[in-house]
């Protein structure tokens, strides 16, 4: 079963178009290999389209949808990490007659405390750190509660939407 058989992939971008639209972050709906399925419904910082952007720096996001959804399928519990750059991610995942299809979640901001690797970045993508450093205040910044809230708001919904 596949995540389209639950919804079409227009409703499934809805979903991470609300994401963006509530909280400022990248919405996304993943399968179950950890590919998006849809459409990016907007950026939530201005640094996340040029590691996208590039197929060699776009393994950073890759790699921590991969290892959080591995861990979100096994302990069927929302997760809440970093990409290797520092940006915050979380993932709920999405079971419909206990079968894993995939997840949905929120990434491209940062926890309060937290900050992003400018090196890191910018080596990655070819940048000077004044360059990265130019674009960090486009970068958004929330609480763990306002985190929490997030997350509990994407599981609601998928409640919804199983349910329907």
């Amino acid at each position: 079963m596949q995540l389209t058989d639950v919804l079409p992939v227009e409703k499934w971008q809805q979903l991470a178009e609300e994401i963006h639209a509530k909280y400022g972050m990248n919405g996304a709906v993943s399968n179950n290999e950890g590919f998006i399925i849809h459409p990016n419904p907007g950026w939530a910082n201005e640094i996340c389209p040029l590691i996208k952007g590039n197929s060699q720096s776009r393994v950073v996001c890759a790699s921590a949808q991969q290892n959080m959804m591995k861990q979100a399928r096994e302990q069927r519990v929302p997760i809440l990490g970093e990409c290797d750059v520092g940006f915050s991610k979380f993932i709920v995942p999405i079971f419909y007659q206990n079968e894993f299809l995939g997840t949905a979640g929120g990434c491209g901001f940062l926890l309060e405390g937290n900050e992003i690797d400018v090196f890191y970045a910018a080596k990655l993508l070819g940048k000077t750190e004044g360059e990265i450093e130019k674009l960090l205040p486009t970068v958004k910044k929330f609480s763990k509660e306002e985190i929490k809230e997030a997350i509990e708001y994407v599981k609601k919904r998928l409640e919804e939407i199983i349910q329907s």
